[in-house]
């Protein structure tokens, strides 16, 4: 029952994986990047692609990003850019988990879960010891329970729980509970669009 969700999840990482990985041979060809150069090359890649992977390794320090007169977005390498680092950095900034052979919808749910950061003390939640309880109750429908002490952004956290549990493709429909607020907080379920 969980091989096909298995090889599922891994095609999709893999049709992602390899996205990036020609974004990236590109940016290790080139001193400078531009959309069009980029667009001319691989036209399949859409340019929000292009652009979410950019603006991540911008982010981590991997590229400078300048806009020139022409009001057009140019990266540059940064000294620190490496093939291994920058591929090992969208890793972990999308959340892919480390599957094994026959991984359940639940651990690959807990593993999108306890790297989520809480945008006031910058921990994650495994940082932060916050207990992560999944179940799944039926086939593509998981219910999702987190207990942190009292924390006034638990309506917060548990809208990014939300967005984690959303973008994994075999979860159709999906509870978040959080059980450590008084009262205690149960988002509705929600249908997940395909």
């Amino acid at each position: 029952m969980n091989l096909p969700r298995t090889r599922r999840l891994e095609d999709t990482m893999r049709k992602r994986r390899t996205r990036y990985e020609r974004i990236i041979r590109f940016v290790e060809e080139k001193p400078f990047v531009t959309l069009d150069a980029f667009l001319k090359k691989y036209p399949e890649i859409p340019s929000s692609t292009y652009h979410s992977t950019l603006n991540k390794l911008d982010r981590h320090g991997l590229l400078e990003k300048n806009v020139n007169a022409k009001r057009r977005t140019v990266y540059r390498k940064a000294n620190q850019f490496s093939i291994e680092s920058a591929i090992d950095t969208l890793r972990k900034a999308n959340r892919e988990p480390k599957l094994r052979k026959a991984m359940s919808l639940e651990e690959v749910v807990r593993d999108a879960v306890k790297d989520i950061v809480d945008p006031v003390t910058k921990l994650t939640f495994t940082q932060m010891q916050i207990d992560i309880e999944v179940k799944e109750k039926e086939p593509g429908f998981v219910e999702i329970d987190f207990a942190p002490a009292f924390c006034p952004m638990a309506t917060e956290l548990s809208k990014y729980i939300q967005n984690a549990a959303s973008q994994i493709c075999d979860i159709r429909k999906f509870s978040v509970c959080c059980s450590g607020n008084i009262p205690r907080i149960k988002t509705p379920s929600k249908e997940v669009r395909q």
